[in-house]
Parts: C-alpha cells; structure tokens; sequence
C-alpha cells in the first residue's frame, strides 16, 4: 500500500516547533529583515509583542533568558521606525528589559547570565532597547563580578581587527559603567568614543565626576572646554561651574557664574539655584 503524502507546509512545521523553537524562529527572522512584519511597524509590534508574551509562558529561566537576549537584540529595528511608532517599540524594549533584569536577580548561574549580557553589549546596535540591562548591572550581580567584567569589555575594542559596531559598544560600555559609578571607566570609554575630547564629551564627563564628588577632575575637565557654544552647550557649561564653585565652598564664583547663568538663561530652574545661593 502507498505512502500517503505529507506536504510539509510553514504552517505544519511551526505547529510540530516546541514553543520555544517557534518564538526563536520568529525573532530569528526578524534579526534577519526576512520576517514579512519588517517593513510594517503595526504588524511587527503585535509580533513582538506576541513573542514576549509567549517568553513568559515558557517554564525554564535559562531558556527565558536566552530568548530575551535574542530579543532584545531585535532592537536595530528602532533605526528604523518612525516617530510617531518609536515610543511604543521603546516601551517594548524597555518591558523585556524589565523582564530580563528580574530573572536575572533570582538566576543562580550568574556566570550564564553574566555572558549573556556580555554578548547584549559586544553585539550592541546602537538602539536604546537594551540600555535597562546595562544601566542595571549593580541590581543583578556582586560589585566583584561587575569589577572584573569592565576590562573584558574593553579588550574586546583591544583587538587587531576593531569591531565594526566599536561606537555602539562603547555606548554601552559608558550605561554600564554609569549605573556602577565607575567614572574613571565611563571617561576611557567617552575619549575613545570621542578622541577629539569635543567640548560635549568633556562636559558629560565633568559632570559625571562631580556626581562622583571628584571635584579636581570636575575643574580639570572644566578648564579644556574651550569657548562653549551659546545655547545649551554654554548653559551646562555655566551650570556646573556654578555647582563645583558652590561644591567648594566659593561663594563669590559661585554668584558670579550664577548670575551670568540665569542672565543669559533665565530659566526657573537657573533661578532655583541662584536663590540657593543668595541669601
């Protein structure tokens, strides 16, 4: 007697997947710009949308978290969308982040998770879908191995043949070591990104530091900006020397540079920190 024929139709094999080989495939062809939800930011968030509801039905942590890593790495498709679209897809990004984070805080194999948040920052695209994670690192993992996963991130830039997405990943080199207040990390990665030391670099910096109550590296980097540019470059500028000259107890600059602050930038909040000052 003849076999009868199985037509193995995209419908049939995705019904045989496990639900975990079916969200994989999806996101897998989204990564690919193969998924026909691409070119229809509508249809390709219900996708999304869809595939993190079904992450959450899936019953085993590390398979989740290797799904949101795959997720989350679906963010090149913010380069993409339009303005009005952008938040919603954000808000996404930000929900899977959220997810990942929570997992990961329960997550007994740290060394796992560590790597695969390794592989969210060498394979960086640049979007701010997965910047949570690395804003987080201090919620998910001991200052120890927060302190000895930094330098590998840098060696990775330290190779003869430079990753092509080397900005992206010192992007999100300078999240991670923002979220753990590591300045002396966060100013290598900004002057690598940056080796012009732009005046916006060295304010970014300055001001990192003076969160970090570093006040001489504060005035230091404060000293290079060379002739800020009027309008918002110039109003940061103005701000945090008035700040550092408060910090230090300079209560002449301090309302010197305040006043010439709200002068030119008669702002409330300018205002508030004259007041601050001024008796």
């Amino acid at each position: 007697m003849k076999k009868k024929k199985s037509w193995k139709t995209p419908a049939m094999q995705i019904l045989r997947q496990s639900l975990e080989d079916s969200i994989r495939s999806v996101l897998d062809s989204i990564l690919q710009w193969k998924h026909p939800a691409v070119e229809k930011s509508d249809m390709l968030y219900e996708v999304l949308n869809r595939q993190l509801n079904n992450i959450e039905k899936v019953s085993d942590t590390e398979t989740q978290l290797k799904l949101l890593t795959l997720f989350l790495e679906t963010d090149t498709v913010l380069g993409m969308l339009e303005n009005e679209d952008y938040e919603d897809f954000v808000e996404l990004y930000a929900d899977a982040s959220a997810f990942f984070i929570e997992l990961v805080k329960d997550f007994e194999n740290k060394g796992l998770a560590i790597q695969l948040v390794f592989e969210l920052i060498v394979n960086h695209s640049g979007e701010d879908g997965r910047s949570a994670v690395f804003l987080s690192l201090s919620e998910m993992f001991s200052e120890e191995q927060n302190r000895a996963l930094v330098p590998l991130l840098f060696q990775v830039l330290e190779t003869e043949e430079k990753p092509e997405n080397a900005h992206s990943i010192l992007e999100a080199i300078r999240d991670v070591a923002d979220g753990l207040d590591l300045p002396d990390e966060y100013a290598r990665a900004s002057f690598m990104q940056d080796p012009e030391r732009s005046n916006h670099m060295l304010l970014d910096v300055a001001n990192t530091y003076f969160v970090a109550e570093n006040l001489p590296e504060t005035k230091r980097l404060l000293d290079e900006v060379k002739d800020p540019a009027p309008g918002e470059e110039e109003e940061e500028f103005l701000d945090l020397l008035t700040a550092y000259y408060h910090k230090i107890g300079d209560i002449a600059r301090t309302i010197e540079t305040g006043e010439r602050l709200y002068e030119k930038y008669p702002e409330i909040f300018n205002l508030i920190r004259l007041v601050e000052i001024v008796s």
